[in-house]
């Protein structure tokens, strides 16, 4: 066996790439990957002759890796391009397991195809998803930039999603961009999140884990009190099996929030937003005592959706702060039946709409309980203003039957020429699900009608 060409080698490549080159000893990688190219191309030569040229790639390692993105790059073969995909994640996660970090760096020109491939919204699912797989072993920030875009997509895959996450996830840097899909509609998401973040710890992931411990779907719990336990080592009472709104199981709850208080990270009373949506009332008002003298946006949002808490105390705690603002409406009347209450709700709705011109409605919202969510809709609907309209076409995706029917009638206040859009709050979920298309479009082709503020 000729050794000849690997002295070089020693003395400039990682250990991952002198394996490689010892296994090249008697091969040429280029040879190789064009045999696999030619088996898997060539149908007489059968299937079995291309799973065994694989596995000789497979394992020749890194050193096959520029010739298998060069291939890739000018395939139009679909079975040729997916068995080089999938080809290309073992070469390159295995590598990454191999190394100290458990990630690896790509050459520019590798990183560049695969990066294109990725950002490529026409270029096909699975393309994309093995493409995406594979990210979560490469260490570049680039990565995060494009991965980042693909979650913005609005008819991006799920599967593709939770993928793109957890590879973000690997990424330090992209923990901003992760935060933001912690309120996602999709159970999966939320959890792709919460085991994403695990390892940081700062004011706003905190929250994601906090809003994790009170999901409604075990899955995201079981993630959320095992990224705590990182931090801890103990569980403090908590069971992710236990329903969190069951006043049994407040106490673990409790424990985490004032452990989370307790950690020196400067909290804010906008920080302190994270935790309203809570189901214990003792975390709601210590919440809303916080928020005495501040005046951020979301901070008056929350203590609008607080006058409209089934606890008294808390709806005590917020009309304290907000009553004595400018230009305040009407006085409310807590203690009031709630058909009473309603009047001066709806009037403090359009209050904080106007208080907080450019303000984006959703993601609070999506924290918000299911009577603050239809109290808004019914006193903004029809409202031709874009954020009120993007509002309410999210508030139709709602779970809440009585949410999706007051933002069904909000957004039928824009066509009182006609019938309406035909969308039943009441029907099926693939029922609905068929009803959102025409909605979508008619915002879509209408929207310079609608005002930016």
């Amino acid at each position: 066996m000729n050794f000849s060409h690997v002295g070089p080698r020693l003395r400039s490549f990682s250990p991952i790439l002198l394996c490689g080159a010892l296994l090249f000893a008697e091969g040429d990688p280029k040879a190789l990957v064009r045999d696999l190219i030619g088996n898997i191309e060539d149908p007489a030569r059968g299937m079995l002759l291309a799973r065994g040229s694989v596995e000789r790639v497979r394992a020749a390692g890194l050193p096959t890796l520029t010739y298998l993105v060069r291939e890739l790059s000018k395939t139009k073969n679909v079975q040729v391009r997916l068995r080089l995909l999938t080809v290309v994640h073992a070469v390159i996660s295995e590598a990454a397991a191999a190394s100290a970090t458990k990630k690896i760096k790509l050459s520019d020109e590798i990183f560049q195809v695969l990066d294109g491939l990725v950002a490529k919204k026409d270029e096909s699912f699975v393309t994309r998803y093995w493409v995406t797989k594979s990210f979560r072993h490469v260490s570049n920030k680039k990565m995060v930039e494009t991965l980042s875009k693909v979650l913005q997509e609005d008819e991006v895959k799920e599967t593709l999603q939770i993928m793109a996450i957890r590879a973000i996830g690997t990424e330090r840097s992209g923990d901003d961009i992760l935060v933001k899909y912690a309120q996602s509609y999709s159970f999966r998401l939320r959890e792709a999140v919460c085991d994403s973040l695990k390892g940081a710890k700062t004011k706003q992931i905190l929250g994601v884990y906090f809003q994790g411990l009170i999901d409604s779907n075990v899955l995201v719990r079981q993630a959320a009190i095992q990224a705590l336990i990182v931090h801890t080592g103990d569980p403090k009472g908590y069971n992710p099996q236990a329903l969190p709104d069951i006043n049994e199981n407040w106490p673990p709850i409790k424990r985490w929030y004032e452990w989370m208080q307790n950690e020196r990270l400067h909290w804010k009373p906008e920080d302190q937003v994270q935790f309203f949506n809570c189901p214990v009332p003792e975390i709601r008002r210590k919440v809303c005592k916080s928020f005495a003298g501040a005046d951020r946006p979301e901070v008056l949002f929350t203590l609008f959706t607080a006058l409209l808490d089934r606890d008294e105390y808390v709806r005590e705690e917020a009309v304290s702060i907000l009553e004595s603002r400018e230009n305040a409406p009407p006085r409310h009347d807590i203690r009031a039946a709630p058909e009473k209450r309603r009047p001066t709700e709806i009037a403090w709705a359009k209050y904080v709409q106007k208080e907080v011109k450019k303000w984006d409605w959703v993601p609070q919202a999506r924290r918000s309980s299911s009577s603050a969510k239809t109290v808004i809709c019914e006193a903004l609907g029809g409202l031709k203003q874009k954020r009120v309209a993007r509002f309410l076409y999210y508030m139709i995706l709602d779970s809440d039957v009585d949410v999706r029917t007051a933002a069904i009638n909000g957004l039928n206040r824009y066509r009182p020429a006609d019938s309406g859009f035909s969308f039943n709050p009441e029907g099926t979920d693939r029922e609905r699900r068929n009803a959102l298309g025409p909605v979508h479009e008619w915002l879509k082709e209408n929207q310079k009608n609608f005002a930016d503020p």
